[in-house]
């Protein structure tokens, strides 16, 4: 924002012009410098100017308050954004509703900034055509005065200081001041005068002339006198006077006429002096005219630079604010995603633990199954003993009994007890076998059980490791790699342009693209550089966590796979033994 505090240094100057002129206001004298209606009119136009000055200073102090108040609304709309990303990792609903009034206020803000800035750039038209105006008022004093006049207020005070009045005087003491042009009518109007008076001077001695020289005539046409006047008492002192009375008068009319031709011609040469000061004071202000238009058609350059470069960065800006707003549609639908994402692996981990409640309940039955068994093996161990002891009884009875026994009962009795024998051994061994599978597959499941929960702690591991890596602010680039290296088999055919797209918007050269196709200055570019990186870090983030969490759906969607295989495989080997065992 521009520096508009320059007021004191003006001041400043002010002052010391004052100074300097009170030293040359004591060279001039009251009598000739006073004041007219054009110097009411620049009084009257100062104290305008010093109004409006005025009106202008508290304008720019209260643009100032209120440049300082966005500030602080931009500061605490920053620390509200850094709230609101602090609280979207608990709750990411309640961010999004933040953001939008965030951003209604920062409409809002942005509305009232520009209302300002069109009052302030009317106030400054305003002070530019009272500048003209004063300019103007400026350029005619000097016309009437054949001075330069550094500044209008001090001249004033130099004004009454030369003629005697203090700052609380009255202007009636200046009613006989006189313009340097009402000075030229007035010296104009005496030379016409002076002329008429040599004019008629010189008409009446030629008629005196004339007259003295008919009176000779007179006299002397002839007759003379001998003398007679020198007897006569009076004529003693006619004669003389007669005589010298008109070459005096003549001597007079001499000296006079010279001495006013003298005045005349040192008014002559004072008026062409004049003339010659008016004329180089007219050069001067024609130079300067030329040079102020130069440098107003410069002004206006500048100002159409201005407003085509204004027009560039209001481009710049909504091409910012809709690239932004797309970031924005993006982030929200990779949110979106990773919440369905969230939500298909808490279904996941249901499923699981539901696998494994349905898992721990078929090992029970197994067991029991077990126990049953066991309890029938056990059974047939009493049978085989008595079976055992009931041939032992026979042989010893046999052996009692051989001489009084026949030998076809013997026969029977031993052909009964092996063929009972045969059967109960193989029912032994089928129990055995059987016995044998179901420890085995209770084994089996168990290890696939501690291998599962092996595998669930090492997913948490990595689910902590990618929160941790996610709060990180550098690097996201080289973590995303590293990541898609980590996770094996991800398929990529169907993503290979929003993966360029991605990789063209988290690159560098994407800033250097975007602030290279428009013309902005170096404190917009940082705040857009900075804009951008901010985006650019939400969209790695956002995309390393979709990659880690499918990397997750996928590996649990292959032990899934297994298990289901391997209870498959369980069901099928329960079921060969049980057809074999009806077989049998």
């Amino acid at each position: 924002m521009l520096d508009y505090f320059h007021e004191k240094d003006t001041k400043q100057e002010e002052n010391n012009s004052l100074v300097g002129n009170r030293s040359e206001a004591s060279k001039f004298t009251s009598n000739d410098i006073g004041l007219d209606v054009a110097s009411l009119k620049i009084i009257e136009l100062s104290k305008k100017i010093r109004e409006l000055n005025a009106a202008l200073i508290s304008e720019r102090n209260k643009c100032n308050n209120l440049h300082q108040t966005v500030k602080r609304l931009e500061s605490s709309n920053q620390s509200k954004e850094a709230g609101v990303c602090h609280l979207c990792k608990q709750s990411k609903m309640s961010y999004t509703e933040e953001k939008l009034d965030s951003t209604t206020e920062r409409m809002e803000q942005e509305k009232k900034l520009k209302k300002l800035e069109s009052v302030v750039s009317e106030l400054r038209q305003k002070v530019q055509v009272l500048n003209r105006d004063l300019l103007l008022a400026k350029k005619v004093v000097e016309a009437e005065t054949g001075e330069a006049i550094p500044n209008i207020s001090t001249w004033l005070t130099n004004m009454r200081l030369k003629n005697g009045i203090q700052d609380g005087g009255t202007c009636s003491v200046f009613s006989n001041w006189r313009g340097r042009q009402q000075q030229i009518s007035a010296l104009k109007n005496r030379i016409a005068k002076l002329q008429s008076q040599l004019n008629a001077k010189t008409i009446s001695r030629s008629e005196d002339i004339i007259c003295k020289q008919n009176a000779e005539d007179e006299l002397f046409s002839g007759a003379t006198s001998f003398g007679i006047s020198y007897f006569q008492e009076d004529g003693e002192l006619q004669t003389p006077k007669t005589c010298h009375t008109p070459m005096l008068n003549h001597l007079t009319e001499q000296n006079l006429t010279k001495s006013s031709a003298k005045q005349l011609q040192d008014d002559k040469k004072q008026l062409e002096e004049e003339l010659c000061s008016t004329k180089s004071k007219l050069q001067k202000t024609k130079q300067r005219v030329n040079n102020l238009g130069q440098e107003q058609k410069e002004l206006k350059k500048q100002i159409v630079f201005l407003i085509q470069k204004g027009k560039h960065d209001d481009e710049l800006i909504e091409s910012l604010v809709q690239r932004n707003e797309c970031l924005q549609k993006e982030v929200t639908n990779m949110q979106n995603l990773i919440t369905e994402r969230e939500e298909e692996i808490e279904r996941l981990n249901q499923e699981l633990s539901s696998l494994e409640q349905r898992k721990e309940i078929e090992v029970d039955k197994l067991k029991e199954i077990i126990a049953e068994k066991n309890e029938h093996i056990d059974n047939v161990n009493k049978c085989l003993a008595e079976a055992n002891q009931k041939e032992n009884d026979s042989k010893c009875e046999l052996e009692n009994n051989r001489n009084g026994t026949p030998p076809n009962s013997k026969q029977q009795n031993n052909s009964s007890s092996c063929s009972f024998i045969d059967s109960e051994y193989d029912l032994v061994k089928s129990l055995t076998t059987e016995r044998d599978g179901l420890l085995k597959l209770i084994e089996g499941m168990e290890f696939r059980i501690e291998e599962l929960l092996s595998q669930k702690n090492a997913l948490e591991i990595q689910n902590a490791q990618l929160a941790r890596r996610s709060d990180d602010k550098h690097g996201t680039k080289l973590k995303s790699s590293t990541k898609r290296e980590k996770i094996p088999n991800v398929s990529n055919s169907e993503t290979n342009e929003d993966d360029t797209m991605l990789d063209y918007l988290l690159n560098s050269n994407y800033v250097k693209d975007v602030i290279c196709q428009c013309n902005l200055s170096a404190h917009s570019v940082k705040i857009i550089t900075k804009c951008i990186r901010e985006l650019q870090t939400a969209l790695a983030k956002s995309h390393d966590e979709i990659i880690s969490l499918k990397g997750n759906l996928k590996l649990t969607s292959d032990y899934r796979k297994e298990d289901l295989k391997l209870v498959m495989q369980m069901v099928e080997e329960i079921r060969q033994q049980q057809r074999n065992k009806s077989s049998t």
